[in-house]
């Protein structure tokens, strides 16, 4: 049966949410990330039991004013009669720590409209943007910060008892763009009368620093200088702008390389959640692949109920599609992006055809028929290709699917021109041959041009080029064995590249291999169990394991980065992509996360 709730829907949900104004506290525990796990737990559990004592979260929960959410590093209480009680409840708070001094918490509050809804479970769930709002004032504040929103300032200024205690800061350009005006809430006893750390950062960017403007550039010959700046800008314009023209495919190019994630430090990153299916979706929502173009452009397949679903994030805004109503397969395998609009998807059946077809203005072209239990790469804006991992390689280009016959040249990776790469060199049995197959993981460099991780069920190891229509051997890689084979790497070149699935990370520097223990505070983690793999240059990258556990190597040693949220119903992630500006996205079963 065939849904209705996607016939036409462009971006909102099939019920308007019903939204009321709700009065957040959102509380942080400063430093959480840099904990061990046996006193993370301890202090989200002194932090509980601080706030369930106090008087407000009792009367609230009482009259059923209130909703608690935990967010992993702390908690979002959404009091539903005043903005005076989130904060007499952050006065409270205040007073309690202080007999915790290892608990270091900074806290917001903003009001603004939120949407209550329950979840499949009959668990009260909060979203809109006064939590958002309310996440972003915490996120200014430093140790002992309690910060409220103009608004909520406002409302409390109308109490003469509040009013000797609201401090403001001004205005401020927050994340992703949000200029809020930022009031400090603080007693004699109680907060912290300082200006946040990030705030005096920003406020030192804005500020004039000694004459006037424009006082330092009287006296210049600006008769000599025109001229050179000209010639300056027509040299710029030579060399950088091509980098920005629309050529189509380049963009995707640039993002798969791996070695321009921009993001060279998570200090202070954290997991938030971005999208859950319970709010919009009329049955239950199952999230399975993700891919992206950008932070702000992602595609989430997965099904609801009987139908398969494609969930496009677009231009920071959300759209639900049924691809049950232009194609009867069964499940959506894998997706790739071709260009910002522009989707390559493998859609099978039960009977095990595979559909290759391309997602483009809101409908399903298909573009041909490829083998069953295969991946998806893009190789180039009009080339594909996918292998099993066993014997079958396929290969879309000039509009069309090549199938290749396993004796086939094509089906080999190639020493070079005139000769199939051997597995084992010291034969010369044909039968020896690299199959294409058998690469476990591609990044494009450029166009039509990639390097992969080559493996086979015996232990060998290698790095492959794909570049004039072929694959040819770059390297053979030592040290593997038929049960410790790596599936996953990030690659900058050939010669440079980290890779993990098996019980040690790979490192590899300018083609020097080395095999890195995930050691932790005196801990070796189980590397096996590392799911993703990303970096900024070979001194700074990061791995997270299903659960969201994210670490980071810094050029001399593995650092635990963060913990992994509390996920509902599931226990860990199913899929992960890292964005170009160093965001990590990562399902769970009906919701999506983002780690930045």
């Amino acid at each position: 049966m065939c849904l209705l709730w996607l016939t036409s829907m462009p971006s909102e949900p099939l019920i308007d949410p019903e939204f009321e104004i709700g009065h957040v506290l959102f509380i942080d525990i400063v430093g959480y990330s840099k904990l061990l796990i046996g006193e993370q737990s301890e202090l989200v559990r002194r932090l509980k039991e601080i706030i369930a004592g106090t008087e407000q979260f009792r009367l609230a929960e009482e009259q059923g004013k209130l909703v608690s959410l935990p967010t992993g590093d702390g908690v979002a209480l959404v009091f539903r009669d005043s903005a005076e009680a989130p904060a007499r409840c952050a006065l409270e708070i205040a007073q309690a720590v202080k007999s915790f001094p290892q608990l270091q918490l900074r806290m917001g509050i903003h009001s603004g409209p939120v949407n209550l809804v329950t979840d499949v479970n009959n668990r009260t769930n909060v979203a809109g943007a006064g939590i958002n709002i309310a996440q972003r004032v915490m996120d200014c504040g430093d140790a002992g910060h309690i910060l409220v929103s103009k608004h909520v300032a406002e409302d409390l200024e109308h109490y003469a008892r509040w009013q000797p205690h609201l401090h403001d800061f001004g205005e401020y350009e927050v994340k992703h763009g949000l200029r809020l005006i930022l009031v400090n809430l603080y007693t004699q006893e109680l907060g912290n009368p300082q200006i946040p750390t990030k705030l005096a950062t920003i406020k030192k960017a804005a500020v004039s620093h000694g004459k006037p403007p424009g006082s330092k550039l009287r006296g210049i010959p600006w008769r000599l200088v025109i001229p050179s700046l000209g010639i300056i800008c027509a040299i710029a314009a030579i060399l950088i702008i091509p980098r920005f023209l629309p050529t189509r495919g380049h963009h995707e190019t640039n993002k798969a390389t791996g070695s321009t994630y921009s993001r060279s430090s998570y200090e202070s990153a954290k997991w938030s959640k971005i999208y859950d299916s319970d709010r919009l979706f009329p049955d239950r929502a199952i999230f399975q692949k993700i891919t992206g173009w950008d932070r702000k452009n992602l595609a989430v397949t997965g099904t609801v109920g009987r139908s398969k679903l494609l969930l496009l994030l677009r231009n920071g805004e959300w759209q639900a599609k049924n691809l049950s109503k232009s194609s009867a397969a069964d499940i959506i395998y894998s997706s790739r992006f071709l260009s910002e609009k522009q989707l390559v998807i493998l859609a099978g059946y039960d009977k095990g055809q595979t559909d290759l077809a391309l997602w483009e203005s809101d409908s399903y072209r298909r573009l041909g028929n490829v083998p069953a239990g295969t991946s998806l790469y893009i190789l180039a804006p009009d080339v594909f290709c996918g292998m099993d991992g066993r014997t079958v390689y396929w290969k879309y280009s000039d509009n069309a699917v090549q199938h290749f016959e396993l004796k086939a040249r094509d089906n080999f990776i190639l020493r070079d021109d005139n000769a199939v790469a051997l597995v084992n060199e010291t034969t010369s049995n044909p039968a020896d041959g690299m199959l294409v197959a058998n690469i476990r993981d591609v990044t494009t460099l450029g166009r039509g041009v990639a390097v992969g991780f080559w493996s086979n069920p015996a232990g060998n190891c290698a790095i492959v080029r794909y570049r004039d229509g072929r694959w040819y051997l770059v390297n053979r890689l030592a040290g593997f064995s038929p049960r410790n084979l790596p599936n996953k790497a990030w690659f900058i070149d050939e010669r440079n590249f980290v890779a993990i699935g098996s019980d040690k990370v790979v490192r590899c520097v300018n083609g020097n291999l080395t095999f890195q223990s995930l050691v932790v505070e005196g801990h070796e983690y189980p590397a096996r169990q590392l799911a993703n793999v990303w970096g900024h240059d070979l001194n700074h990258y990061w791995t997270t394991d299903l659960l969201g556990n994210v670490f980071g190597f810094d050029g001399a040693q593995w650092k635990a980065v963060a913990h992994g949220p509390e996920l509902k119903d599931m226990k860990k992630f199913e899929a992960f992509w890292t964005a170009p500006n160093g965001s990590v996205i990562a399902l769970s079963a009906g919701e999506v996360y983002v780690f930045e």
